[in-house]
């Protein structure tokens, strides 16, 4: 990865700068050499005589970028131009012939129409050549007609702000330079800033092509004072890469969100933050990171008290249980899985898959005997087994000896597994009778999963 900047005072961030292999390298301003030789590059062939080399490469102070734009506005000024086939003065340079990159853009801009300059903000504000009609769709918002938009475009061009492309996916143009861009960013009001936000943002959150990437519509909103939309996309971008599994992109996601809250209204920031840190959670248990599980299930925890309801207060009771369960902490796991059971009644599915991990715990602790009473009591709990289904346990000696696949099945018959191939609840629990002899799985892989709350067979649910 290569990051270039351009800002002299330019701070390497600490998360970078931790990367093993990672060099800085700064470029150093134009000597008097260097600067003749683009001087030469950009007027071939010229006649300039010395003096006026020297106060252009003076004047530029090193900037290759300020000396190359001086001289191309000395050019439209009709300062240098061409006698024969040659550049040279056709008058003398004036006194501060080299100036601010600023001054430089406000005169090109000096002339402009009010379409050329709406549209060069335009660009300005969605900042790169985007494509996809994404420019086309803001200027509308703005009111510029897309008969006016090309003219408007050859304009800009000609003045040396802008650089087009006319593809076939639509109009692609982009600002000359970061900097050119900079300075025409800073020379609109806070207000203007404010709306070309706004439009741009709703173009980006409804285009097709674009909406996929709810971080562009996101940062232009939050700019426009509406974070809340914003993280609402970004949102839905997290849940949208958990049900493809594309977890480094809703990792970037979770972190770009939150960034995003710095700008949400103090009594909205916990309902966003919760949100965010739950589906987190369930991003780092696919990565199989569990420290940092545990850390965003005890934010969650916390923030739940505030935000959240009983039923995510004992999902994430049920998911915390499950980690204790992995790492041996029965204790623990048994008290976070009797608070996510206490107070609900028989006939709640959710009970029953509190019931299975009862009995998973139980077992875990060395205590069949309860193990199977716990079961026994959920598919007493669970009521009959629905007309013209059979058990589902195969290899038992009677209906009633239910295997492990068939209990579980009925304890979780109201979920439906997403797991392909399964044909019930959870068709990858072993076939074992519970009041056998064989063992659970230990405790280092306790498939605590089938009964994790937000989906059968460690698939959340969306």
């Amino acid at each position: 990865m290569v990051l270039l900047t351009y800002d002299a005072h330019f701070t390497v961030p600490g998360e970078v700068g931790r990367f093993s292999g990672f060099t800085e390298m700064s470029l150093a301003p134009f000597d008097m050499d260097e600067s003749e030789q683009l001087i030469d590059a950009v007027l071939d062939p010229n006649d300039l005589d010395e003096q006026t080399r020297l106060r252009l490469t003076v004047g530029a102070q090193g900037s290759p970028l300020l000396l190359a734009e001086a001289v191309r506005q000395l050019v439209e000024d009709g300062i240098i131009g061409r006698k024969g086939r040659r550049w040279t003065e056709l008058r003398p340079l004036p006194e501060g012939a080299v100036t601010d990159l600023a001054t430089i853009v406000v005169r090109r801009r000096l002339g402009l129409d009010d379409i050329a300059n709406e549209v060069l903000e335009v660009l300005a504000i969605i900042e790169d050549s985007v494509g996809g009609r994404a420019l086309e769709e803001v200027a509308s918002r703005r009111g510029v007609a897309d008969d006016d938009l090309l003219p408007a475009l050859g304009r800009l061009e000609a003045r040396g702000l802008i650089i087009t492309d006319l593809g076939g996916q639509g109009i692609s143009a982009h600002l000359r330079h970061p900097l050119v861009r900079d300075e025409i960013y800073r020379q609109m009001g806070t207000e203007r800033r404010r709306l070309l936000h706004e439009d741009a943002g709703e173009v980006f959150v409804r285009l097709r092509g674009t909406s996929a990437f709810p971080s562009i519509a996101a940062r232009h909103l939050a700019a426009a004072g509406l974070p809340g939309r914003g993280l609402d996309g970004l949102i839905t971008g997290i849940r949208r890469s958990l049900r493809m599994n594309a977890l480094p992109s809703a990792l970037e996601l979770c972190r770009q969100a939150i960034g995003v809250l710095n700008n949400v209204e103090p009594d909205q920031l916990d309902r966003y933050l919760y949100a965010i840190v739950r589906l987190r959670e369930r991003v780092y248990a696919r990565l199989g990171a569990t420290p940092l599980r545990r850390v965003d299930l005890r934010e969650a925890q916390h923030l739940a008290s505030a935000v959240g309801t009983d039923d995510d207060r004992r999902q994430i009771a049920m998911r915390t249980a499950e980690i204790a369960l992995r790492r041996g902490e029965l204790a623990d796991a048994r008290a976070k899985v009797d608070t996510a059971a206490h107070g609900l009644v028989d006939a709640d599915p959710r009970r029953a898959r509190a019931r299975l991990a009862q009995a998973l715990v139980a077992w875990q602790s060395g205590r069949p005997a309860d193990a199977a009473s716990i079961l026994e009591a959920a598919i007493a709990e669970a009521g009959p087994e629905p007309p013209g289904r059979r058990p589902s346990g195969r290899g038992c000696a009677t209906p009633r000896a239910w295997c492990w696949q068939g209990a579980a099945a009925r304890c979780l018959r109201s979920s439906t597994c997403s797991r392909p191939g399964a044909s019930t609840a959870c068709a990858a629990i072993p076939m074992t009778r519970p009041w056998s002899s064989t063992p659970w799985p230990t405790s280092s892989s306790p498939r605590a999963d089938w009964w994790t709350p937000t989906g059968c067979c460690g698939v959340p649910s969306s």
